[in-house]
């Protein structure tokens, strides 16, 4: 399977990453609850475990602050399940909007090192067009991570994203390199994650609580709030988001819906008024 998916890897090389994600948008700019076959778009350290091999489809639709456009992702995942000790995820995403001038596809391994402590790693290419007139620029970077437990409730993860190995571009800017650190809670019917992080190469800076809630089998909550300061500390915003997972049998759709509060930092990254994605996933 895995060789499977390398070969698709190398087909599609001539496919950004956003700051948002459908996940990010259902925890107000949050990751550490992003586990499982979330787990692209928290830890990869957290992807080890599943246990069936899977494919999810998913979009989301934003609109930039003090603007009218609406911009929209497409978001592509193959699953390798967790057997012979290694998990696996193939993701292509695009950007779906008026522009279309963005394109990522990474692959995502995750392992165990102990009982209590899992690893992951996840390579990506990004491709966009920044200049005028059109040109693309390259980006090949890495991302890893760490999970462990300290006790029966309690875990801890710590994993940097976008670690710059090559670009075309040649002056500084290219440089995306993100961390965060945090742990959760784990007891059922729910799970409660407080993390600190960056985002958009470090230029914002954030701390965020938020909470998953297992109704029962069929239904599951969750939502969070993020604190965010800019490079200076001078601006501030508050990003918060919901959302709701349902599952019948092997399939499942998730709906969730985000917004930043304040919208004072002006990096792209951040200053989105509303936003919104759905998820489609079955495994077998």
């Amino acid at each position: 399977m895995k060789k499977y998916y390398l070969i698709i890897l190398l087909g599609l090389l001539s496919v950004t990453g956003f700051s948002f994600d459908p996940f990010l948008v259902q925890t107000g700019g949050n990751s550490i609850l992003a586990t499982g076959y979330w787990a692209n778009y928290g830890s990869p350290s957290d992807l080890y475990g599943i246990l069936n091999s899977a494919v999810s489809t998913q979009v989301l639709e934003y609109r930039r602050a003090g603007s009218e456009t609406v911009e929209r992702e497409l978001h592509i995942l193959f699953f390798d399940p967790s057997e012979g000790g290694m998990a696996g995820i193939l993701e292509w995403v695009m950007d779906a909007g008026l522009v279309n001038d963005y394109r990522s596809i990474s692959y995502t391994v995750s392992g165990s090192l102990s009982p209590t402590t899992n690893y992951g790693v996840k390579l990506k290419l990004d491709v966009e067009d920044i200049t005028t007139p059109g040109l693309d620029t390259y980006w090949l970077m890495a991302s890893a991570g760490i999970t462990g437990a300290t006790g029966d409730f309690v875990q801890y993860v710590a994993a940097f994203n976008n670690a710059l190995i090559w670009t075309s571009l040649s002056n500084s800017t290219a440089e995306k390199l993100d961390l965060f650190v945090g742990f959760r809670i784990v007891t059922l019917p729910f799970r409660l994650g407080i993390e600190f992080g960056t985002r958009a190469g470090m230029n914002v800076r954030y701390a965020g609580i938020s909470l998953d809630l297992k109704l029962f089998d069929a239904l599951a909550l969750r939502g969070g709030v993020s604190y965010n300061v800019d490079l200076n500390w001078t601006n501030s915003d508050v990003v918060v988001g919901g959302g709701f997972q349902l599952t019948a049998g092997n399939m499942g759709l998730s709906l969730g819906a985000g917004a930043n509060l304040n919208n004072t930092i002006t990096d792209q990254n951040i200053d989105i008024e509303f936003m919104w994605g759905a998820t489609f996933f079955g495994r077998w």
